[in-house]
This record gives C-alpha cells, sequence and structure tokens, in this order.
C-alpha cells in the first residue's frame, strides 16, 4: 500500500494510527534500514522490527511515538548513509529560486534532491535552498552569496527557545517569502526576532518579525558555495 505522508503530516499526534505498514514504508522510501532507523531514533534495530512485522495499530511510548511520527511525516524525505570515512551523506530536498513560490504556498518539497555531508549522525529534517539575496554578503566566514547553496535543519517552533543561537544564520518561511538572516535578538515576552543582514548595501539592515508569523525556520549547518 502506498501512503500519503504529506496528508499524514496534517493529522495531529492523537489521531495519527501507526501501524507497522506505515513504519516499514516511511522507512524504506528514506532508504534507510532497520538499524539506521533505530539509531536515528535512539532504539534497536529488534523494536523497530517488531513493529513493522506488528498487524495493526502499534502502542509506543509517548517520547518515542512523538519522534517516530516526525520521522514519518518530514524526515522521510532525508535519505540517510554512512560513508566509509566516518561521514554521514544526506540528500536533501532541494529548494531552487524557481520552485520558491510553490514551497511557499503548500510547503512540500518537490522531488529534486542535494546531497551533502555531516560528521555526526543527522538527526532532524534538512533541506537546501538556494540563496535568492544578496542581503548576507560581507565576504566573511558566515556569509551566503547569491545563488549559494545554504543545508537547513528544520527548527521545530516548540524547540526554537533551545536551540536559538545569536548570530547564526537562519532561514525564515513567511507566508510570503523566504527570509535569509542572521538573529541577533529573541525577546521570549514578546515572541519577537531581530533579523540582522550582513551586506552593508542592503536596502534595510535590520528587521524584527513575531515568530506567529513564521511558518517554518531552519538554522544553516552548511553553505555550499557555487563559484
Amino acid at each position: 500500500m502506498n501512503y500519503n505522508f504529506a496528508k499524514m503530516s496534517e493529522q495531529t499526534e492523537i489521531n495519527f494510527a501507526l501501524t507497522g505498514d506505515i513504519v516499514k514504508e516511511a522507512r524504506e522510501a528514506a532508504e534507510m534500514t532497520q538499524d539506521e532507523l533505530a539509531l536515528y531514533l535512539g532504539s534497536s534495530r529488534q523494536t523497530v522490527s517488531t513493529w513493522e512485522n506488528r498487524d495493526g495499530e502499534i502502542n509506543i511510548r509517548p517520547q518515542l511515538r512523538k519522534k517516530l511520527i516526525d520521522f514519518i511525516t518530514a524526515g522521510f524525505c532525508n535519505r540517510f548513509q554512512k560513508t566509509d570515512v566516518s561521514e554521514y551523506k544526506i540528500s536533501a530536498p532541494y529548494i531552487k529560486i524557481d520552485y520558491y513560490e510553490n514551497y511557499i504556498q503548500s510547503l512540500e518539497n518537490g522531488n529534486r534532491f542535494f546531497d551533502f555531508y555531516l560528521n555526526e549522525y543527522p538527526r532532524g529534517f534538512y533541506i537546501a535552498f538556494q540563496v535568492n539575496t544578496k542581503a548576507m554578503e560581507n565576504n566573511k566566514k558566515h556569509s551566503l552569496s547569491f545563488l549559494d547553496i545554504a543545508i537547513g535543519k528544520e527548527v521545530k517552533m516548540e524547540e526554537f527557545n533551545k536551540e536559538y543561537e545569536v548570530y547564526t544564520i537562519w532561514i525564515i518561511v513567511l507566508s510570503d517569502k523566504l527570509i535569509f538572516t542572521q538573529l541577533t535578538d529573541h525577546n521570549k515576552k514578546s515572541n519577537e526576532i531581530v533579523c540582522n543582514y550582513l551586506n552593508p548595501s542592503a536596502k534595510v539592515s535590520e528587521q524584527t518579525l513575531n515568530l506567529a508569523d513564521v511558518r517554518k525556520i531552519f538554522k544553516v549547518v552548511q553553505r555550499v558555495t557555487t563559484l
């Protein structure tokens, strides 16, 4: 049976029915072995095997259930492979500039993938975005140039307070555009973030956003230059 994982992502955790067939198909869609999925979840291969071979809904403790649902509804879009040099090759959805409008409207990732490598096991969900602005260019270490590829790790809004780091580069998805920016402040009381743009010639050097207006947010973990 082929499951529509995009539709599943619209369901709440309460009414999300986890079955062995769903777990197996999501794992295979991610091109992961049972061992790799177990490592990703912090579980064991035997546990994953038991889930996949069980008829009907499977019962899992709440914390692990949440991680598994996150994997099924989002993480399956990444493909992980361990290399011979103790690195991890990740194939992430690749959002080119000409696909921005479709992505913003539906948050669907298309069918293009971009490969990159990390030294640590890549827990989380990654997307590769083609940079559409010169606002983050300043010829320094953390700058982003126009048409560079920024690898973003998605940060769930409920986890943002833990993940937030000053001066890290972020990708912010709003209802009408994507923003590549450095964050210089996070006011928890007002739920606002301050965006800073590195290019001194940018029209706006600083901007304040309310997190309630943010659809998705990604922390940039790697930059791939096109030069």
